[in-house]
């Protein structure tokens, strides 16, 4: 499934290497709220 997206995004036109940039910080917020969530479950 991930070389679908892959293949996906070079077959796009440049103009949307924007919206790869914004999901791309959207996973990573979402990576760094999980691990918060993580940290604070271990301190409880």
């Amino acid at each position: 499934m991930k070389i679908k997206t892959v293949r996906k995004w070079s077959e796009e036109p440049k103009e949307d290497k924007g919206n790869n940039v914004l999901a791309l910080l959207l996973a990573a917020l979402m990576l760094g709220c999980y691990i918060y969530i993580g940290h604070l479950i271990t301190l409880l």
